[in-house]
């Protein structure tokens, strides 16, 4: 511990500068008994960079045997750049290091031949490593993707490898949903863990400095950042508990006659998915209530892109069998459109644009936040929702969007169908006659004049649309009507 404390870098000594809670996570992590497998949680400027860079040369110079190999993993390149700058100060300011220690661009040795190996996630490869020494940096912000994913699980699964084998995790908050909330609930519940969870500033912030970080971060951001404390953002299109109430169906639903679907179409050939949600949507006591009957993905590989000739069978057996009518992007798959249209299945634009983004954004929100959407209860489809944020991409215009690397495939085919069934309706689906039946007993009350926009059934006069509706056509052998404002109008291509 007297190295460790003499450790000098421009900050000043370890010792010197270290609280009594930083002492006592040195103390246990270099401690050759109890566990040997630690969590860190610190909040933003709590030293977790220097102190593991400083744990590291300690064990480095006087624990590793000869020939030893550690690792130091950041989740990317400009992290890990960090993690090898910070040992590389504490070697050139604490004279007692001098010709000891050799630090190159990627790799820290000593004369021994051991040696610790700064690792980027996003670029390394981990399979097959054994760590005698393991250091996760700031887990909670690395990217919540497979690639990122594997790349710890296969380095930490390197431990168990190696006899007396250490490894710690070393990080602020995050969400509840990233995979590293998941590690820290396991490491509460396991003996051969040591979990130290610090909350709040570290003591030598300026009260001021934290004052202002309040006032202008959003409070779930402030909480993470600076509380450490594991809370959904705020810029989430739900929570953990929203989504689980929604995510109750166990398989896909048959056609159920009397409910009118729609299938939603995104297309992704090569980097994204192809993704397809067939729903219908019922009257309930608080709102329009949305089923998503079935949700079909499909995932492209190395090589191998999307067949859209998969996806176009699929379609038309599907839209046939639901009856449904189909929305997709003009920009996406034209060739396959037209294809769909001559084997029969209707087709409707949907183009995305900043405020129809704006719309799916805040038709999905307000259906799980309102407990108003039924969905299969699907692993990669939770993850997706729990992901993907609100950007404000212009004011008081919202769109979804995903972090580096993930993926808002299933999240976009679901808020298309969701917004188109839920749009500016009293009721949808097949509640469409009870409030027409509604409004013409309504209407065999009123005065003539309030009869206008009624159509004149059995006579060629019908009513023009009303202004401000959002239509919904039905269609007839000599025209459509709106089920909601009655208005007539002749027949479209």
């Amino acid at each position: 511990m007297e190295l460790l404390a003499g450790l000098v870098d421009p900050v000043g000594r370890w010792g010197d500068c270290a609280t009594a809670e930083q002492w006592g996570d040195a103390e246990a992590i270099l401690s050759l008994d109890g566990p040997r497998r630690h969590w860190l949680g610190r909040a933003k400027g709590y030293s977790k960079t220097r102190d593991v860079a400083a744990l590291s040369l300690v064990a480095l110079l006087t624990q590793f045997p000869p020939g030893a190999t550690g690792y130091a993993a950041a989740s990317d390149a400009d992290q890990a750049s960090l993690l090898r700058q910070s040992i590389a100060s504490f070697v050139v300011n604490t004279p007692e290091l001098a010709g000891l220690v050799t630090v190159d661009t990627r790799r820290v040795s000593v004369k021994s031949g051991a040696d610790i190996v700064i690792l980027a996630a996003d670029s390394a490869g981990s399979h097959g490593l054994r760590p005698y020494w393991l250091v996760v940096d700031e887990l909670a912000n690395w990217p919540d993707v497979p690639r990122h994913r594997d790349f710890f699980d296969s380095l930490w699964a390197g431990l168990p490898k190696v006899s007396d084998s250490r490894g710690i995790v070393i990080t602020t908050a995050g969400g509840p949903q990233h995979f590293a909330y998941r590690i820290l609930e396991t490491a509460k519940l396991e003996p051969s863990w040591r979990v130290s969870d610090l909350h709040g500033p570290p003591a030598w912030s300026d009260p001021d400095e934290i004052a202002v970080e309040r006032r202008r971060l959003f409070p779930s951001s402030f909480a993470r950042l600076w509380l450490n404390e594991w809370c959904a953002p705020d810029d989430a299109i739900a929570d953990p508990d929203d989504v689980a109430a929604a995510c109750v169906l166990d398989g896909p639903l048959a056609h159920e006659p009397g409910h009118i679907y729609v299938a939603a179409l995104d297309v992704g050939t090569r980097n994204d998915r192809t993704a397809v949600t067939i729903a219908h949507a019922e009257r309930s006591p608080t709102g329009s209530l949305v089923t998503v009957d079935r949700l079909q993905v499909w995932t492209p590989r190395p090589g191998r892109p999307v067949s859209l000739d998969e996806v176009r069978t699929w379609l038309v057996e599907m839209c046939r069998s639901y009856r449904a009518k189909l929305l997709y992007d003009p920009s996406q798959a034209y060739l396959m459109i037209e294809q769909l249209r001559r084997s029969g299945v209707r087709t409707e634009e949907f183009t995305f644009t900043s405020s129809s983004v704006g719309k799916l954004a805040t038709a999905i929100m307000q259906s799980l936040r309102g407990r108003l959407l039924r969905l299969p209860d699907d692993e990669d489809l939770r993850k997706e929702l729990l992901s993907v944020r609100l950007r404000e991409s212009s004011p008081n215009v919202l769109r979804i969007d995903h972090q580096s690397g993930g993926h808002d495939d299933r999240v976009i085919s679901v808020a298309m169908a969701v917004y188109e069934l839920t749009s500016g309706s009293p009721f949808i689906g097949a509640d469409w006659l009870d409030f027409y039946k509604a409004q013409t007993e309504r209407a065999a009350k009123a005065e003539p004049d309030q009869l206008r926009h009624l159509p004149r059934l059995g006579s060629r006069e019908q009513a023009s649309p009303r202004r401000g509706c959002q239509h919904r056509w039905q269609r007839w052998p000599d025209g459509e009507s709106c089920v909601f404002c009655a208005g007539w109008r002749e027949s479209r291509a």
